[in-house]
């Protein structure tokens, strides 16, 4: 079982084969030349051929000398030298996912506002005056907010993939091939519509309907929330298959594998049911080897706003 927040947040290449008309002889075991016997002729005749010659292959040139020590790794990128991040803030479960992107990520600067969601802040009408964001966050600055115009992004693939491409270091979370990155994508998708949104679903008629019934105008739509923790389960039973020999969604930790940890774990207090050691062990303790990674911890702390902070 993760820990839980008490705050609201949200090839092997197979060896060659080689075919018998190789060997020297069926009898002769492999690069082992056979027996030749020469011809017998008298002394009148000519003189018998010469003995073979060998033909062990030999190196045109001596092996390389390999290096007593290690070459030296690469100089480490100055911290002035890393992109410089203007994130908005908020005490959301896309707000911890995206943090804890950044963190396992590194190679950025981040300097960062914070908006209280319990207050409703960020709906504020002198907020939301732009239709771009509709209050969401975190948003992230394309440049410094104070330019103009002003350009920003929101959302949890369109925020990390920037970073991913802006961050000089070499821990990249979407792949290095665009098949990786498509299907670091398609995985998010998938988790997106199949785990989270049903689950947030599920979490706002457990919370707004006590009865557990979605009101739409007067007319109560009967077992909703039971279907919507149908769907999840049906979904985590087909991630608790796919985890069998795998220690990550993908097999590499990647930025999927942080999209779902920071949704789920958010409000892990309010869907005990999503982790079943018996029916699924695997999903367990993947979300336990993620609560074990150091930079988990990291992302429960929000940004300082008084000042720029490093990320290394």
């Amino acid at each position: 079982m993760p820990r839980t927040r008490s705050h609201s947040m949200p090839y092997s290449t197979p060896y060659p084969y080689i075919p018998t008309s190789l060997y020297t002889h069926p009898s002769v075991p492999f690069c082992v030349s056979p027996t030749i016997n020469y011809c017998q002729s008298d002394a009148s005749s000519s003189p018998p051929p010469s003995p073979p010659q060998s033909i062990t292959p030999r190196p045109l040139s001596p092996p390389p000398q390999q290096p007593s020590h290690p070459p030296p790794s690469p100089p480490p990128i100055p911290r002035n030298d890393y992109p410089k991040l203007y994130i908005l803030d908020g005490d959301t479960a896309a707000g911890l996912a995206i943090r804890y992107f950044i963190h396992e990520r590194g190679g950025v600067r981040v300097r960062a506002g914070f908006i209280d969601v319990q207050l409703k802040d960020q709906i504020l009408p002198s907020f939301i005056w732009e239709q771009d964001h509709a209050g969401e966050l975190p948003m992230l600055f394309l440049d410094n907010p104070t330019h103009r115009p002003v350009r920003k992004v929101v959302g949890f693939e369109a925020i990390t993939e920037y970073i991913d491409s802006v961050s000089p270091t070499d821990r990249y979370l979407y792949g290095t091939t665009e098949q990786e990155r498509a299907l670091i994508r398609s995985c998010i998708h998938c988790l997106r519509r199949d785990v989270v949104e049903p689950l947030y679903e599920w979490n706002n008629h457990y919370l707004g309907n006590k009865t557990g019934e979605e009101v739409t105008g007067y007319a109560p739509v009967p077992g909703r929330r039971r279907a919507l923790q149908e769907r999840i389960e049906m979904t985590l039973d087909q991630v608790e298959e796919n985890l069998e020999g795998l220690e990550y969604l993908l097999g590499k930790f990647c930025a999927a594998d942080v999209y779902l940890f920071g949704m789920v774990v958010a409000h892990a207090d309010r869907w005990p049911w999503f982790f079943d050691d018996e029916s699924r062990p695997r999903v367990s303790d993947y979300f336990a080897r993620m609560s074990e990674r150091p930079m988990a911890h990291l992302a429960d702390e929000f940004w300082d706003t008084t000042r720029t902070t490093v990320v290394d």
